[in-house]
């Protein structure tokens, strides 16, 4: 399991100088920036929705297997042809009949199905997916070599199964789910059924106010290098930007308070984050 934690020192202490030049509650400042670096991260993982997600699984295992299904066959079949034989194969999932057929070298009329290796099982599509998926999670590339019943291809491809592809659809998205609703943070519903298995929160914005977001089990490569360190280092520099200006006797503008010089000043109430 890669864990990836969003959470700086650096962006901790530049929050508490903000917090104390522009004399507000530090939880409240901790809170406004931590919401903005979570919205930054969710804003550059993807998928952006479950639309996206879903194409992509099914360009996935289009590029991988070629699914078999018996009407297809049946309502093409003639007397005596090949289709007719492979209708029956399917309906009575005679997975060796279908690879004798497919694998016949003299077969070469199969044309779109010559040599293709037939799967005959749910366990084996799932485990010839794993193979080939890059370290991005992803199938590049393919050739689609199997066949397999669309049943089983279905149910790998699907949300109704437990291990279904679709039903995983946005898990790092959801990693960042638990701390966006304790900071307000705008977030990605489709995702949000997956949030209290993908990520978890440590916070509090009273006495000693900190927070600590957690993403479980993430399959990013250099996620933490290119997605959260990036948003984190980004907020610190606008934290140190909006500490100068304060420090100068300037306006600034801290999200939930607008503040000039030493000296709160009132401003028009924030609209309230909406998920």
């Amino acid at each position: 399991m890669i864990q990836i934690e969003a959470r700086t020192k650096e962006l901790e202490a530049a929050l508490a100088r903000l917090a104390s030049a522009a004399r507000v509650d530090y939880g409240l400042v901790v809170k406004e920036e931590a919401k903005y670096v979570l919205q930054h991260i969710m804003k550059f993982t993807r998928p952006r929705d479950r639309q996206e997600g879903k194409m992509n699984i099914k360009a996935d295992l289009s590029r991988l297997f070629v699914p078999l299904d018996f009407d297809y066959f049946n309502s093409r079949a003639t007397t005596g042809g090949f289709y007719k034989s492979i209708a029956g194969y399917i309906r009575k999932r005679q997975t060796g009949k279908l690879n004798e057929l497919f694998q016949n070298p003299n077969l070469q009329s199969l044309g779109w199905l010559h040599q293709k290796t037939m799967l005959g099982s749910y366990q084996e599509v799932a485990a010839t997916h794993r193979k080939y998926r890059d370290k991005w999670g992803r199938i590049r590339h393919g050739g689609r070599p199997y066949a397999t019943y669309r049943k089983d291809l279905n149910r790998l491809g699907g949300s109704r199964e437990k291990e279904g592809l679709l039903s995983r659809v946005g898990w790092h998205l959801a990693g960042w789910i638990p701390a966006a609703k304790a900071t307000n943070a705008k977030y990605k519903k489709f995702a949000e059924k997956l949030a209290n298995k993908a990520g978890i929160v440590n916070f509090s914005f009273n006495n000693n106010p900190f927070i600590i977001a957690r993403n479980l089990n993430v399959k990013i490569p250099r996620y933490q290098q290119n997605v959260v360190a990036p948003a984190l280092a980004g907020r610190i520099a606008i934290t140190e930007m909006k500490l100068k200006r304060v420090l100068a006797g300037h306006a600034v503008n801290l999200g939930f308070v607008r503040v000039k010089g030493n000296r709160a000043v009132p401003a028009a109430t924030p609209p309230t984050p909406t998920a």
